[in-house]
């Protein structure tokens, strides 16, 4: 009777997914696994993996994931549109993203919908006018310096220094001063919550590549999962408790203080805790990353630096410390990090869900319940949107004409549409602040036999961080 029972559901299993099936190009699915051997095979190198399949077969395609995952891949800057902006309130987060990242990012802003999301962006935009603005660039010059004290710490000895583990801390600190009001100084001591925080980002991607219900599993039985939740948390917890007995509160101006002294409503710890998480991914990862690809990058081409000293020295002469004009006046540094953003996309693969029944504008039909994902990693390298898309190429950004004639949505590392990241302003000035104090004074050189790749996440930092050596100028 059980061997009856267990070829019934593999029976059900088999059906399910064949109704499944779309008619959508996409690699072989085997029957009852569909391509969770692909996909568990490529979880290490996810972004190169859905490139090479629009590669293959086409700029829409699809695979399935035992348990009702079926996950539509588009690199076609149209799809990507009508997603994010043309049909948007037909795609959301979705129940099993939600799920996957419930413990990490709870009901924060990038795991919400509808007027949950609305509320948290409406409250976060005021952190981002401006005024806000022009207040930053000191906290950012300010931890900015601790970067140069490391560096200078190595300079012209032959020391190799991990530079991306320096941009991590530098960013934490930065987001954790004007987010949180809070001095988290990981540059100058240990950090458990970072690391935490890292470890918990890929088990999250991985719950993207399993069976629900085996994730689900995992979930309840992993120690280390655990352990890094319990440390995220403590962190959190702790800043709320301090928070609320500061009696400077409602003086307060970082986005947390906003939250907590709202006359109109009044937060849960949990719902501010989940603030604190989504900010710190937002504020940190994603400026760190965008930092390391590219000294990276400019490493490996060092032809590419000259005009970029030369806008730098104009800016950073006789000492002057760089102000918001400034910064934001710097076109040929914001092409320099627009062509590692395009490389090196901080969200390589990002995904919604159909709410109803739907059809591509490709044509493609897209029933309710699919997920839909987007390929920032594909649409930044393939033939027929760039010229000569691997290479590194700032001075693509400054001409007027090919700008004009590129897709809205086929360079899109900050989201379009209603949910466009908030903080892109803030991200290049502070990108900006530390490429160009640093640049100004030290050249910075690959140490010899590293393998530099990105590591398994959902974002994309690199997996064994990028040492180099320091050499002044």
């Amino acid at each position: 009777m059980r061997l009856v029972g267990v070829v019934g559901l593999l029976v059900l299993l088999y059906i399910h997914m064949r109704k499944r099936k779309l008619d959508i190009p996409g690699p072989f699915q085997f029957p009852f696994i569909g391509n969770l051997i692909q996909a568990q095979a490529n979880i290490h190198r996810l972004p190169e993996f859905c490139y090479e399949c629009c590669k293959k077969y086409g700029l829409t395609w699809h695979f399935v994931i035992p348990g009702g995952q079926t996950i539509v891949v588009a690199a076609d800057p149209a799809c990507a549109e009508y997603i994010l902006k043309t049909n948007f309130e037909n795609y959301e987060k979705g129940d099993h993203f939600k799920d996957v990242l419930k413990d990490l990012l709870g009901d924060g802003i990038f795991n919400a919908d509808g007027s949950l999301w609305k509320t948290q962006r409406q409250v976060a935009s005021h952190l981002f006018k401006v005024k806000e603005l022009r207040d930053m660039v000191p906290v950012f010059h300010s931890h900015a310096q601790h970067v140069l004290e490391r560096l200078e710490s190595v300079c012209d000895t032959g020391k190799g220094i991990d530079v991306s583990d320096l941009f991590f801390k530098f960013t934490l600190d930065s987001i954790g001063e004007i987010a949180f009001g809070y001095n988290i100084d990981s540059i100058h001591s240990d950090a458990p919550f970072a690391r935490a925080f890292d470890k918990s980002q890929e088990y999250a991607l991985q719950g993207f590549m399993t069976p629900k219900f085996l994730w689900k599993l995992i979930q309840r039985v992993s120690p280390d999962a655990k352990e890094q939740m319990k440390v995220i948390n403590d962190f959190a917890y702790k800043l709320l408790k301090e928070r609320k007995q500061d009696p400077e509160l409602h003086s307060r101006k970082d986005l947390l203080s906003r939250y907590m002294v709202m006359e109109d409503q009044e937060f849960s710890d949990s719902y501010l805790r989940d603030i604190i998480m989504n900010f710190s991914i937002a504020g940190r990862d994603t400026t760190a990353q965008t930092l390391s690809w590219t000294f990276y990058l400019l490493a490996l081409n060092p032809e590419k630096q000259k005009p970029l000293l030369e806008e730098i020295q104009s800016v950073i002469s006789n000492g002057n410390v760089p102000d918001y004009d400034t910064l934001k006046d710097m076109k040929y540094t914001k092409g320099v990090i627009n062509e590692s953003l395009r490389l090196f996309p901080p969200v390589p693969v990002d995904l919604k869900v159909a709410v109803k029944d739907d059809v591509l504008p490709n044509g493609y039909k897209i029933p309710a319940g699919t997920s839909v994902a987007w390929t920032a990693w594909g649409m930044g390298r393939l033939e027929q949107f760039w010229n000569k898309p691997e290479e590194f190429m700032p001075e693509r950004w400054l001409d007027a004409e090919e700008n004009k004639k590129r897709h809205p949505f086929l360079f899109i590392p900050f989201q379009a549409g209603p949910r466009t990241c908030l903080g892109q302003n803030m991200a290049y000035m502070e990108t900006k602040m530390l490429l160009s104090l640093i640049l100004a004074k030290y050249e910075l050189r690959l140490t010899p036999d590293q393998h530099i790749t990105y590591k398994k996440a959902l974002t994309l930092p690199p997996a064994s961080g990028i040492m180099m050596t320091v050499h002044r100028r």
